[in-house]
């Protein structure tokens, strides 16, 4: 389920920060039942929800990518939303900056928002 544990230093605040990294990848073999327990929505309705957002992503792209994939955005946000965990922990989490987060989870929220 979880990839690995990763560490990294950050230079501007001289601090070594662990996180976790869940990503679709690792978590799409596992059951229905564990699917939900651990996402929160159905495999099914995950899978029609990055459709979606697929769909609306092809046609607003611009810009340097982002680092995550968009399954994993996705699992991301749904990770903020479920389990009400501050958006500092959700960054450190996925191994970003806190403010690359927000944005993340406001262009899932709202695929209009670019």
């Amino acid at each position: 389920m979880i990839n690995k544990l990763s560490i990294f230093y950050s230079h501007r605040k001289s601090m070594f920060y662990y996180h976790w990294y869940m990503k679709y990848s690792k978590i799409k073999t596992l059951s229905s039942s564990q699917f939900k327990r651990l996402v929160g929505i159905q495999s099914s309705t995950f899978l029609e929800m990055l459709e979606v957002l697929k769909i609306s992503q092809a046609n607003t792209q611009r810009g340097r990518p982002s680092s995550l994939l968009l399954e994993d955005q996705l699992l991301m946000t749904l990770s903020y939303w479920c389990e009400y965990r501050t958006l500092f922990h959700v960054a450190m989490s996925y191994g970003l900056h806190e403010f690359s987060a927000s944005r993340i989870i406001r262009k899932i929220d709202n695929p209009s928002y670019g």
